[in-house]
C-alpha cells in the first residue's frame, strides 16, 4: 500500500477515534458502503449510512 493511502486511512481512524464527525465526513468517499454480514446481510450507503450502521451497532 502506498504511503499516501496509509496516511488517508490513519486520518480516517483518528477522526473516528476522536469522534470528529466533520473530519470523518470530509474524508469519506461518497461511494462508501458499510456492510454487516451477521446476523443478516445489511448494507448502508454513504456517510449517512455509515452513521446509521454505527448507531445500530452501538
Amino acid at each position: 500500500m502506498a504511503q499516501e493511502n496509509v496516511e488517508i486511512v490513519r486520518g480516517i481512524y483518528d477522526a473516528f477515534a476522536a469522534g470528529d464527525l466533520a473530519a470523518l465526513s470530509e474524508r469519506s468517499d461518497p461511494r462508501l458502503v458499510t456492510v454487516r454480514y451477521e446476523p443478516d446481510l445489511t448494507m448502508w450507503h454513504g456517510f449517512e449510512g455509515f452513521l446509521q450502521a454505527t448507531a445500530d451497532w452501538t
